[in-house]
């Protein structure tokens, strides 16, 4: 224990056996004072353990200093202890054997009954204060200084709360007095309705705090609540107790409050919450030391903190409810707290022992602000005040994790609770004040500039700088994340920090990539050139430059100064990566004018070098903030954080857009200006395929995250791959090419396989080949669904040998899976079937269903049925190559004979595929189809080649019958007939009603009536025979018309059911007799028995159907 006024430290121990140890002043290295504590033989201890408690208190005398202890032992006995530099005085001055004194007699004992129902009867304080002190052991001790050399000792045992009265003076034993006993057990189990009831630890405030009305339970059922206290100031006492729940039959876990009245009245108390079973709390174990219970109440507020002996810290405001947990950790040993400065006076803080960081300090809350806001600026934005204690938290806690970092201790305890203190600032992340104070703080560690900026830095201080910005910027991370900080973010603003963390690494890659540049340039075979060095280094002097425009404001608002340009662009990576694409753009731009000027060999080769330095060194950035962004995304285990470190990055913007494309527009124009392979070679592996990747890749995200992309950015991201695939491919093949012809491909090949020798040499083949350009394009291709680039690909891959036809069929099947089976219409698949197809690789097409894309192949061959039947029959789908011939005849416009051929395959695929009713009715359609067409061949209608459709073709012999004359003529119309009849299926509409009318009328009109009956009278005159008759009457347009209508209806009706041939021909003749008695009445009788006729010949037709 410390005293005032001075900087002596007191130190008191007492081992559980009793042995008392005192240095009165531990800042010097002397023996301490020792003895033992006296305890009675008959004290009922279970082990070794004497001792149950000690209390101290500072006890100076003017410049002297000195002390005052009590210890408690296992016998019930109290031990007082005096120090000072003259000496140590002990003394007991209470013993429950002699406080008992001697047994009453009887008249003793009847008094004491009386007195006790008087009690009962009348006394309010009968159940609540004890007549003398407790004779249990004490579990725990607290001394209360109330000055003048005087001391209250409050007593913890099992049963009761003892106070008492304690002097200074050793030697005076009326200065020790009992206050009062509060019969503590009592109070308690009635308050909590409890049964069983333990008190695990107590404390009282050292001063008096400011009482505030008390929150309701926190749980239901929570214990009787007293009334609301008084708004003064008064000390109060805390008790940590548990007891067995009613319901439930568990340990629950209580805290309650008592107020400490002047003198010797009573505590009185005041309410009780039960924690939230959530809390990280264990069950009290026989084992238990009470001193692994803490309770610590604060000086000024009218708050505690609490400590388990598992190590869960807890914050209590009685005005606020239950308590809440700060954190859970078994290194947590002991609390305490501390006094420092602050701008309204002295403020307590709160202190952690752990056993892993030592001494812990943070802020405690006043009750007062429990649930309030702090005061906001207008607009809701942070005060001063709030910024400054925000980013003053911020720091200390990077600060602290940076150290144990550095000592290799761990570090992630220290951010638990970020988010709670951040809120007691005012601070939150999800609001947009609190979100930018974080993405300010996280801007600020990234582009501070070293302290040594003014004079400049060497190339591995700032390697030291920028790994030291990675370290504190990852533990923000670290902090935020443990915090629950970042998870509140908005993914706006967690985006901000992670591309800070993304622009560093972007910067420090490439200062490792330039210090590798610099070191190669002096080696002639590493292909490295002063050019190339000299280009880089023109970049990042620009982007230094333009980064400067804001290190004087910067610096002066972080106490740094201004410094070069080469320095800012790595201190200051959140200014200078953006300002490194627009100088990489411009310097591009620049070759590309310097080529359009001047065709010179030197100037050519100079380009070449300046374009490879550019795009390293933009490929070192992207790959170190790329590293970076995927390591954030992996290590983010909440869901919507992890989205954000993956989601669309700066690296997809623009800028960097803009200085890829021009970096691959002066390769473009370059790559016709090389004369070499190699050179071209060199340019495309190392300059343009990697900036073709990046652009693409950059539109791909740009479209992914745009709402409503504009239609020139999709145009762009359509073209650039055909753009600039053409000059890649023809270098890959040339590359492959070369391979082949020095036997580097094929000695690959014979390794791969294990037909060659397999050593070193075998080895380096494959790698050789493997590290060919067609391979990074085919993946291009691939991502970038450039059909024609892949396709071509793949192509050269089976031409030269590499790799067969099953290359293409791979990326088919990873398509046919990533969609499910159901492929869009633009897909590389149909695709490929489209460039077959057009190409006439028919067998390569068909030979796709053999090879699992059956489904695929059909849905392709749905618009081109011509070719969809093939690949049915090829899958034994019989019965649906039938129904696609029928539906490909009735498309072919060309060619009867495709036609008719197609009607057949129709009829035979029908035939083979069984005898269901859809089958045949497909044949008979098909039959009919082909009748139809026989006849436009048999009376040349139609004037050419093409098929005519039913309709067609009756229109067609309609007109033929007009314009014919005789035989050829009534041929006509009986075909129009026939046509109709064949198509039965049609006849509800009006247009099929229509044309069957006209047809009877023109056969009608070519079936000479008069003629056929002038000679049937002239028969029947001169007795003729009735065959003549008969055969002429066979021979006329009329009978054949009826006849073969009737076969046709007949051979529609074996497969439609509800057709009605004889109904049909009965309507036909109905109307053809009324015609005829309006306008033949003398003709009426022969007309009908031409019908008659004709029905007779029928009927074994008319029948089967």
């Amino acid at each position: 224990m410390p005293h005032s006024n001075s900087t002596a430290v007191t130190v008191l121990l007492c081992t559980g056996s009793g042995q008392l140890c005192v240095w009165l002043d531990a800042n010097f290295p002397v023996p301490p004072y020792s003895q033992r504590v006296c305890v009675s033989a008959n004290a009922a201890t279970s082990d070794n353990a004497v001792i149950c408690a000690l209390a101290a208190s500072p006890a100076d005398s003017g410049s002297s200093l000195g002390f005052l202890a009590v210890v408690a032992t296992a016998d019930a006995a109290l031990h007082l202890y005096h120090g000072s530099q003259n000496g140590i005085f002990p003394r007991q001055f209470y013993t429950p054997t002699a406080a008992a004194g001697p047994k009453p007699g009887m008249f003793g004992a009847l008094g004491s009954v009386v007195k006790a129902l008087y009690s009962e009867a009348f006394d309010p304080l009968h159940n609540v204060q004890r007549a003398s002190a407790s004779a249990m052991a004490a579990l725990q001790l607290q001394l209360l200084s109330l000055g003048g050399g005087r001391w209250k000792l409050l007593v913890l045992t099992p049963e009761a709360l003892d106070c008492w009265l304690l002097g200074a003076l050793a030697g005076n034993h009326s200065s020790e007095q009992l206050l009062w006993s509060y019969n503590l057990h009592h109070v308690l189990s009635g308050s909590l309705q409890a049964r069983e009831l333990t008190v695990l630890a107590f404390a009282a405030s050292t001063t008096a705090q400011q009482q505030l009305p008390v929150a309701p339970p926190a749980t239901p059922g929570g214990g009787r609540q007293a009334q609301q206290p008084p708004q003064q100031q008064k000390q109060a006492v805390y008790l940590w107790s548990t007891h067995i729940s009613a319901t439930s039959l568990s340990q629950v876990h209580s805290l309650s409050t008592l107020a400490l009245e002047d003198g010797s009245v009573v505590p009185t108390y005041q309410s009780s919450v039960q924690l939230e079973p959530s809390l990280p709390l264990p069950q009290p174990e026989a084992g238990d030391k009470l001193s692994q219970w803490q309770v610590l109440p604060h000086s000024r507020y009218s708050s505690c903190l609490l400590l388990a002996p598992n190590g869960a810290l807890l914050e209590w405001m009685p005005s606020a409810g239950a308590p809440h947990a700060l954190g859970c950790s078994s290194g947590n040993l002991a609390i305490s707290s501390s006094s420092s400065s602050s701008g309204s006076g002295m403020a307590e803080n709160w202190q952690l022992l752990n056993a892993a960081y030592g001494v812990l300090e943070f802020l405690a809350q006043d009750p007062a602000a429990a649930g309030q806001q702090p005061e906001q600026a207008a607009g809701g934005a942070l005060t001063p005040e709030q910024e400054a204690a925000a980013n003053d938290l911020l720091q200390k806690t990077v600060e602290l994790m940076a150290k144990e970092f550095a000592a290799g201790c761990p570090y992630r305890d220290l951010a638990e609770g970020l988010g709670q203190r951040l809120g007691r600032l005012g601070v939150s992340g999800s609001s947009e004040a609190g979100a930018a104070l974080l993405v300010a703080f996280s801007g600020s560690l990234v582009d501070t500039m070293g302290k040594a900026g003014s004079a400049g830095v060497s190339s591995g201080s700032l390697r030291a700088l920028l790994s030291d910005k990675q370290v504190r910027h990852d533990l923000l991370l670290a902090a935020l994340q443990a915090g629950g900080v970042l998870q509140q973010l908005p993914a706006q603003a967690s985006r901000r920090v992670f591309e800070h963390a993304e622009m560093l690494a972007g910067v420090a890659a490439v200062l490792e990539w330039q210090r590798q540049q610099e070191a190669a340039a002096g080696d002639a075979q590493s292909g490295v050139s002063s050019t190339q060095t000299a280009a880089a280094a023109a970049a990042i002097e620009a982007a230094g430059t333009s980064a400067a425009e804001g290190a004087d404001a910067a610096g002066a608002a972080f106490g740094d100064g201004p410094g070069q340009h080469w320095e800012v662009f790595f201190s200051r990576p959140g200014v200078s990566m953006p300002a490194l694409f627009r100088a990489v753009a411009s310097q591009a731009a620049a070759v590309k004018q310097h080529l359009g000027a001047d065709d010179r060999s030197g100037s050519v080769l100079q380009s070449l070098q300046q374009v490879l330095g550019l795009s390293g060194l933009l490929q070192a950035a992207v790959a170190g903030a790329a590293a970076k962004a995927g390591q954030l995304a992996e290590h983010m285990p909440e869901e919507a954080t992890r989205q954000a470190a993956a989601g669309p990055g700066w690296m997809a913007g623009e800028r960097p857009r803009a200085a890829w494309g021009q970096i691959a527009e002066a390769c473009q124009l370059l790559h016709s200006r090389l004369l070499q392979p190699s050179q071209r070679l060199t340019l495309a592996m190392h300059a343009h395929l990697p900036a073709l990747q990046a652009l693409l890749a950059g539109l791909k995200e740009t479209l992914r995250r745009s709402a409503n992309p504009s239609p020139g950015l999709r145009e762009e991201y359509a073209v650039l791959p055909a753009e600039h695939g053409a000059s890649l491919l023809a270098d890959a093949a040339e590359q492959l090419q070369a391979m082949r012809e020095s036997g580097l491909l094929a000695a690959a090949t014979e390794a791969a396989a294990g037909a060659g020798p397999s050593d070193q040499a075998g080895a380096d083949n494959v790698a050789a080949v493997q590290r060919a350009l067609v391979w990074p394009l085919e993946i291009l291709a691939q991502q970038h669904r450039c059909h024609v680039l892949l396709y071509d690909t793949c192509e050269l891959l089976l031409t030269t040998g590499l790799l067969d036809s099953a290359r293409l069929q791979m990326h088919m099947r990873q398509e046919v899976a990533d969609c499910g089976g159901v492929l869009p219409p633009d897909c590389f698949t149909f695709y490929v079937m489209e460039r077959w197809r057009a190409s006439g690789q028919l067998s390569s097409l068909l030979q796709l269903g053999r090879s699992g894309f059956q489904p695929q192949l059909q849905q392709f061959l749905a618009a081109f049925p011509e070719l969809l039947w093939m690949s049915q029959v090829q899958a034994g789908q019989l019965a649906k190559a039938a129904a696609t011939c029928a539906a490909a005849a009735d498309a072919e416009q060309a060619s009867v004979a495709a036609c008719r051929r197609l009607l057949c395959l129709s009829k035979l695929a029908a035939h083979a595929s069984g005898g269901k009713p859809q089958q045949q009715r497909l044949q008979a359609q098909a039959s009919a189809r082909l009748r139809q067409l026989a006849l436009q061949q048999q009376l040349q209608l139609g004037g050419g080649s093409a098929p005519l459709s039913g309709a067609q073709l009756v229109l067609a012999a309609l007109e033929a019958a007009d314009a014919r004359q005789g035989t050829e003529a009534a041929e006509a119309a009986v075909a129009a007939v026939e046509a109709l009849a064949l198509s039965p299926e049609q006849q509800q509409s009006e247009q099929y009603r229509q044309l069957w009318q006209r047809s009877w009328r023109a056969v009608l009109r070519h079936t000479p009536l008069q003629d056929l009956a002038a000679a049937c009278a002239a028969s029947r005159a001169a007795g003729g025979e009735p065959a003549q008759f008969e055969e002429a009457v066979r021979a006329s347009a009329l009978f054949v018309a009826i006849y073969r209508a009737a076969q046709a209806l007949a051979d529609a009706g074996q497969v439609q059911r509800d057709l009605s041939p004889a109904d049909i021909l009965d309507d036909a003749g109905n109307m053809l007799i009324s015609q005829v008695q309006q306008e033949q009445p003398a003709a009426a009788d022969c007309m009908q028995d031409v019908i008659n006729e004709a029905a007779r010949a029928a009927q074994p037709l008319l029948a089967s159907a």
